[in-house]
């Protein structure tokens, strides 16, 4: 993908998709950029986590590819990464945060161990 970019002129070898390759790199420049906390995963491990078995199911229905390995791989390409920042004396700010970029069985967002990455400043 990124030499068919690269060879339409769509992105230069500058680009953000270029230099920040890897989920971490992904979260970290969202730190990078000020924001208190940063937690991402690959869009492939939202839809085992952060997804319920009802959505699941009903993505599923959706048959937009004819092979479940194919469009593994294509999801594993694409994160989500959030990003959440805050005065620091507002507590209920900051609970905001803890609750949104937080991971394990209370994440607001359904984010687990082993499934993501976390940048705390």
């Amino acid at each position: 993908m990124q030499k068919n970019l690269l060879a339409s002129k769509a992105i230069t070898t500058e680009s953000s998709m270029m230099v920040n390759t890897t989920l971490t790199q992904q979260v970290q420049k969202l730190c990078d950029c000020n924001f208190d906390v940063a937690i991402g995963c690959n869009m492939f491990d939202a839809y085992e986590t952060i997804l319920d078995k009802e959505q699941r199911w009903k993505a599923n229905m959706k048959e937009m590819l004819d092979e479940f390995e194919e469009w593994e791989l294509i999801m594993r390409h694409y994160c989500l990464v959030v990003g959440a920042c805050s005065d620091h004396s507002d507590r209920e700010g900051k609970e905001i945060i803890d609750a949104m970029c937080q991971m394990g069985i209370n994440s607001a967002m359904g984010f687990m161990p082993g499934k993501c990455e976390i940048v705390k400043k």
